[in-house]
């Protein structure tokens, strides 16, 4: 008798034990696509656990793990978040693996950056039932991207920065989806859907590239009422515009004209750049006709990057007078739609804006200053004495530096007030 219960605890023991070693572990069809994905990228040593593996001790881990039912005390182990960051010396190679990620159901978070995954795991983001927040970097070109992509059912952040597919219903019909960034077009499968959308209530963020429209170039000439107005949470919206073969952009973007929720407007226009990954390049005799939009009373923000903004030349100068007072304007980049306009001023700005220059060569006398009450001007390269014609009255905050202003500042900056944020280099 007594044999028979040593014999039974020792069975007990024994299976209590393979389920203790197996809480320890990854389910195995997820143990086995994590080893391969570490050991295709970084090569190197056996990888026995894949959980909380970091190549480098200063990078997260690639895979974090999870009791994949959390309310028991003893389970088997699931991913819960994937993070690869590989920046590789030459930017024209690119690392590709072929699993298809969707082997980790449960995943909650992925970002991956500098490898290329197949386009199988965008088609099928809708299997992972958990996913919440997805940057990708690239996907294969084969097979193409599904038109009509459903996206996964709590999914809050997704980001590419390339893509090579349709931007339809799809990605507009989420009832999770709050921030949407696409970066830079993938070849000429990349499109915009021009078919009105359905109403949305949730996307707040939208980053999106334009690319010129021709008969035989994947692209669309903008981004159209039909798509911003039904976004009626959309709050911020990016452009990045690539013109590869410098054709003109015929109404670029149509802003709804009123009741909108959209303060945030951001155009980077991508000219006299490389781009990695890309059999086409951009260079300097490309030049982009961009016709900026008529700027509405909600926009609180305007942010205008690089060359390539379109001046109607028939006006001569960019008029941003109608806009909202109290406009916080940002201009980035050698802006050719200041040095080169043939108007004076070259723009015209609300009453109460607040003006800043990052890293531009600009002579501010072509700007009308006398509507602003707040200036930065950072690592401007345009040699010229310090602006004179601000009014000090209204003036609330004035930053010069690193720029290459001469000469001694002018008697009239006396006139600002004691209360004036001032920080002149």
């Amino acid at each position: 008798m007594k044999f028979l219960k040593t014999i039974v605890v020792l069975i007990i023991s024994l299976t209590c034990l393979i389920k203790i070693n197996s809480a320890n572990t990854l389910f195995k069809d997820q143990n086995d696509v994590a080893i391969e994905i570490i050991k295709h990228i970084y090569g190197g040593e056996e990888i026995i656990n894949p959980c909380n593996y970091k190549p480098d001790p200063d990078t997260p881990p690639i895979f974090v793990c999870r009791a994949s039912h959390e309310n028991e005390p003893v389970s088997q182990l699931t991913v819960k978040s994937i993070t690869i960051n590989v920046f590789d010396e030459n930017p024209n190679e690119v690392i590709e693996i072929s699993n298809d990620l969707t082997v980790f159901k449960d995943v909650e978070s992925i970002d991956i950056q500098g490898v290329s995954i197949p386009s199988e795991t965008i088609n099928n983001l809708f299997k992972f039932e958990n996913l919440k927040d997805a940057i990708f970097f690239k996907h294969s070109n084969s097979p193409s991207i599904d038109e009509d992509l459903v996206l996964p059912k709590k999914i809050e952040t997704l980001g590419f920065t390339f893509f090579g597919g349709l931007v339809g219903r799809g990605f507009f019909e989420s009832p999770t989806l709050k921030v949407l960034e696409i970066v830079i077009p993938d070849g000429d499968s990349f499109k915009i859907t021009t078919d009105e959308i359905p109403y949305n209530d949730q996307l707040q963020s939208l980053k999106l590239p334009l690319t010129a429209s021709s008969s035989n170039h994947a692209g669309i000439t903008g981004i159209h009422e039909n798509i911003i107005s039904n976004l009626r949470e959309l709050i911020q919206l990016k452009l990045m515009v690539f013109n590869h073969q410098g054709k003109r952009f015929e109404n670029p973007i149509s802003l709804p004209k009123d009741n909108s929720k959209l303060i945030s407007l951001e155009l980077y226009f991508e000219d006299s750049v490389v781009i990695p990954y890309q059999e086409k390049i951009i260079n300097s005799n490309d030049i982009q006709f961009f016709n900026l939009p008529k700027i509405n009373k909600d926009i609180k923000y305007l942010t205008i990057s690089g060359n390539g903004l379109y001046l109607d030349r028939t006006i001569g100068f960019t008029d941003l007078s109608n806009a909202n007072d109290g406009l916080e304007v940002a201009i980035e980049g050698n802006c050719k739609f200041i040095t080169e306009c043939i108007g004076k001023p070259c723009i015209k700005l609300p009453s109460q804006t607040k003006l800043s220059l990052f890293d531009t060569e600009v002579d501010l006398q072509k700007i009308d200053l006398s509507n602003v009450t707040s200036l930065s001007v950072l690592g401007n390269t345009q040699p010229q004495p310090y602006p004179s014609e601000i009014n000090f009255n209204s003036l609330k905050k004035i930053e010069i530096r690193d720029s290459t202003f001469y000469g001694d500042i002018p008697k009239s900056y006396q006139q600002m007030d004691k209360n004036v944020l001032v920080d002149i280099e």
